[in-house]
């Protein structure tokens, strides 16, 4: 018997990563935002007649079924009674558009790019211990940043999944910390991507300016105009906008993203880009062994990025190492098994 359930436990882990496709192929279909729009679930048939409404095109409505059974398997959608559809709390993640939407994520890990990555994870085992890669250079011959700046379709599934989450962690960071009111004048988001996460800080405290900090191509491409926000365009590891204050927002090109080396030389820039007595606010994971969700999310960085995932002891000690001190560690209860870590000059 015990031979027999470790059969199929092994059966289901080889045949689990038919999850995320499914999920993507009911995403592209627009299945989500269909039941979305509705007041009741909906029956397949109408599903895909409203499909070829959309597109012109005849669906078949076993297929879409199947699908959609799949996923209620797995508690993802509501199926009441036999082939009529509806949304649950899980699946209303799918609905693409929203400020919280999964949508973009899926899209963006299932993507040929993204799937090509994980190939390669092998190969960083053989890097020795000073790998400073991922496994999406190993791939692509460049870094995800880089592959994002010359691919348009990936580069909006990439600010996709940043704005979709940066809503949920902001937002999250907002309700559980109280720092912000003694930020001076001027806080600099390092890696701010399009701006949004300062925008929503400045909002909040309007004494403070804010300044969104990230490469060229973002600032150029990626932005939208907030008020009390400047965008300012550069390299963080060259140099770092003065400021009362540095942010550091996971999901953006921030020190989860890199290995030690690369974010120290990232801190090294924020320290000297500070004031004394100034600080750093950097909203990250922290590492627990016991966490399934932070393992694969640590997996997720040496994949997509080369970077990696902290324990306290390791975030205290890499911001020693860049001369920050009287580091502290908040928890976010609305952001789950993340904290904001802050730290002084």
């Amino acid at each position: 018997m015990e031979a027999l359930d470790s059969y199929h436990m092994m059966l289901s882990l080889a045949e689990s990563f038919s999850t995320p496709f499914v999920i993507k192929a009911i995403i592209k279909l627009g299945i989500p935002n269909i039941l979305a729009k509705s007041d009741k679930p909906i029956h397949v048939d109408e599903i895909c007649t409203i499909l070829q409404a959309a597109t012109g095109q005849a669906h078949n409505s076993e297929i879409v079924r199947r699908l959609m059974q799949s996923l209620c398997r797995k508690n993802i959608f509501e199926e009441q009674p036999a082939g009529v559809f509806g949304h649950n709390s899980l699946s209303r993640w799918l609905i693409d558009g929203t400020p919280k939407s999964f949508a973009s994520l899926f899209l963006l890990t299932t993507s040929e790019a993204g799937q090509a990555a994980w190939h390669h994870l092998h190969e960083l085992a053989l890097e020795g211990t000073s790998s400073s890669t991922s496994a999406f250079a190993k791939a692509h011959g460049k870094s995800i940043f880089e592959f994002a700046a010359n691919d348009p379709v990936f580069a909006d599934l990439w600010f996709g999944f940043l704005n979709s989450f940066g809503h949920i962690i902001i937002n999250g960071v907002l309700e559980g910390y109280d720092g912000f009111q003694s930020v001076a004048q001027v806080l600099v988001d390092v890696g701010g991507g399009t701006g949004l996460s300062v925008s929503k800080i400045v909002q909040a405290f309007p004494h403070i300016k804010g300044v969104n900090f990230d490469l060229p191509h973002t600032i150029a491409s990626g932005t939208q105009n907030f008020p009390g926000v400047e965008h300012i365009a550069g390299d963080m590891f060259e140099s770092v906008p003065k400021g009362d204050a540095i942010y550091m927002q996971n999901l953006q090109k921030v020190l989860h993203n890199w290995n030690d080396e690369k974010a120290k030389a990232v801190l090294k820039n924020c320290y000297n880009a500070l004031p004394v007595g100034g600080k750093i606010i950097i909203v990250d994971h922290i590492f627990d062994p016991h966490q399934k969700t932070v393992i694969d999310q640590d997996l997720g960085m040496l994949v997509f990025t080369g970077g990696k995932q902290r324990s306290a002891s390791e975030w205290r000690e890499l911001l020693a190492s860049q001369g920050f001190s009287n580091v502290n560690f908040k928890p976010l209860p609305a952001v789950k098994f993340q904290a904001v870590i802050e730290a002084f000059k």
